[in-house]
């Protein structure tokens, strides 16, 4: 018998091809409440945006990307990166394409949970590694469809498809957030921890 996490990839696929071909219209249009209306403070980290690369540009087809830099008053630095479509979720593709494309080889990659506040349960994030031969990169990434995160690609392109099939259409966004390897592993994924878990609450106020 066909495990059910393979058996709910295999029907989230067909209903995925089914409804781009029936439903979708691509996203032309530029969305500017990422760059305008996301915060530019989050608790202790202070942003500015960055223009996105033109080799993510050209893989996800898609100019509604943002890509900000949140900083620390020591300098201390986090990259975060959203792609966000209301009508395909097609261009929210694994960073693994994109690092692929642009020659970035990827050492190492897993599923984790990462501790938020008080709660017990955490929150489950996807991370890598990453070297693009001038410094190392570990990267969070997961996926958001209405008010439910996952970190599974298929599963987010399911939920998109079940949602327009029953008449309440979502828009889907990928989250990223990257640290740069300067100081050691342990202080990077420390870094990279301490801002995830005061973006999720703002992520969830202020992405559709």
């Amino acid at each position: 018998m066909l495990d059910r996490k393979y058996i709910f990839i295999i029907v989230s696929l067909i209903i995925t091809i089914f409804i781009s071909g029936k439903f979708y219209v691509p996203d032309f249009k530029k969305s500017t409440f990422i760059i305008h209306e996301f915060p530019e403070v989050i608790d202790h980290w202070t942003s500015r945006d960055l223009p996105i690369e033109r080799a993510d540009k050209s893989v996800l087809e898609n100019t509604n990307t943002a890509l900000y830099r949140y900083y620390t008053n020591n300098g201390r630095r986090v990259y975060l990166y959203i792609v966000y479509s209301k009508t395909n979720p097609k261009v929210t593709n694994p960073p693994e394409i994109c690092y692929k494309y642009a020659g970035i080889s990827i050492l190492d990659k897993g599923k984790k949970r990462i501790k938020m506040g008080n709660s017990n349960n955490g929150f489950r994030v996807n991370w890598l590694i990453s070297d693009n031969r001038q410094n190392q990169r570990i990267s969070y990434y997961f996926y958001k469809v209405g008010g439910i995160y996952t970190t599974s690609y298929w599963k987010q392109q399911g939920m998109v498809a079940l949602n327009n099939l029953i008449g309440k259409p979502s828009g889907s966004a990928l989250i990223r957030i990257s640290v740069d390897i300067h100081d050691g592993q342990q202080e990077a994924i420390r870094l990279i921890n301490d801002f995830t878990a005061v973006l999720i609450p703002q992520l969830s106020n202020n992405l559709p």
